[in-house]
């Protein structure tokens, strides 16, 4: 028995790495505690992935050991806080503990805070400053839109990948875009979360595609899909399963278009409700541009809007009979189809539980 507790005093770094990745937190606390030679392993388990909820104690008492413990906070790799329903003060304390924490964390990977719309203002001004510091190598970033978005990505060139938790029109973020992050400035992935459903979880995203560089239209679903997969909120939900709404901001109504929605479509396939921008003025009738072909690539969908960006072009002046037999022919593949709304503002609508198109 005391040979076998040697041996296990003895192993490897590897292997002690190995036996603290498959432990639960409860057990790589105790081997925290009680064993010297386990402790680096362990609390570099215990803390590389961290998923706070203000709503437990225990949570919020992991965010004061980070704020401090210098050295715990260097372990972490991943941050997920969510700041829940009327827990006032809880909410302040946490937030207080990670504005603490957040200067030393800077192996921080993964960052995803969530505050409550009506508590964010007293946080904006020290998480702008600290998240545009440089000091961190951060990929991911989800936060609250009332942060400054632009000072955020010019301070984050490793950013790959920028979840926005929207509490306003997303219009505001494509003005950052549009006027204050420069054109050649490396971008990540920006979408928004909105919640628009009684059930807790965000099933509206807003996707900003006129925006992505040559590299990252081919890859830039799945990433985002790969960052929704490791999301772990437990208040609020997000899976691309559950979401029913998009919006979607294009540069033009191209072939190239087309593309960007087939990737999309192929990770967010349970859409209902879609909301197609298109910056560039288009003609929808056209066949040889891919926007056309946008609604048949959502075959649940119910409701379709079109929309233009810059109200200073127009689109072509199609007659309501070509509109009508246009969204007819998409009815045939989008069988609950029963509302389009063109970008002249123009809509056809459906009657109740028959074919006919008014």
């Amino acid at each position: 028995m005391s040979t076998n507790r040697s041996l296990s005093l003895t192993l490897p770094a590897e292997l002690k790495c190995r036996i603290a990745d498959f432990s639960p937190p409860s057990t790589l606390a105790a081997l925290a505690r009680t064993h010297p030679t386990y402790q680096k392993e362990a609390e570099e388990a215990l803390y590389r992935t961290l998923s706070i909820n203000t709503h437990h104690d225990k949570d919020l008492k992991c965010l004061e050991t980070l704020a401090k413990s210098e050295g715990k906070a260097q372990l972490v790799r991943r941050l997920i806080v969510e700041c829940g329903r009327r827990r006032v003060l809880e909410n302040e304390a946490a937030m207080s503990h990670i504005i603490n924490a957040l200067p030393v964390m800077r192996a921080v990977l993964d960052l995803r805070v969530r505050m409550r719309p009506e508590e964010a203002w007293k946080w904006t001004y020290p998480l702008n400053q600290l998240l545009s510091d440089g000091h961190r190598a951060l990929e991911t970033l989800y936060c609250n839109d009332d942060l400054d978005i632009a000072k955020i990505i010019e301070g984050n060139p490793s950013l790959k990948i920028l979840g926005i938790y929207a509490n306003s029109d997303p219009d505001k973020i494509l003005n950052t875009f549009e006027n204050r992050i420069q054109a050649n400035q490396d971008r990540p992935i920006v979408y928004t979360l909105q919640r628009e459903s009684f059930y807790p979880r965000f099933d509206h995203l807003t996707l900003f595609p006129a925006f992505y560089s040559t590299d990252q239209i081919t890859t830039a679903h799945l990433d985002l899909a790969r960052s929704i997969g490791e999301d772990r909120g437990t208040d609020m939900s997000v899976n691309v399963d559950e979401v029913t709404q998009l919006s979607v901001y294009l540069e033009n109504g191209t072939q190239t278009a087309r593309t960007i929605m087939e990737d999309v479509s192929s990770v967010f396939s349970q859409v209902t409700w879609l909301n197609v921008h298109v910056r560039q003025p288009f003609d929808v009738l056209q066949s040889s541009q891919g926007i056309k072909d946008i609604p048949l690539l959502f075959p649940a969908l119910t409701e379709l809007n079109l929309r233009r960006l810059n109200t200073a072009y127009d689109t072509t002046d199609n007659s309501r009979e070509a509109r009508l037999k246009l969204v007819q022919e998409w009815s045939v593949t989008c069988h609950d189809l029963i509302s389009v709304t063109f970008a002249d503002g123009e809509t056809v609508l459906r009657e109740d539980n028959v074919a006919e198109w008014v």
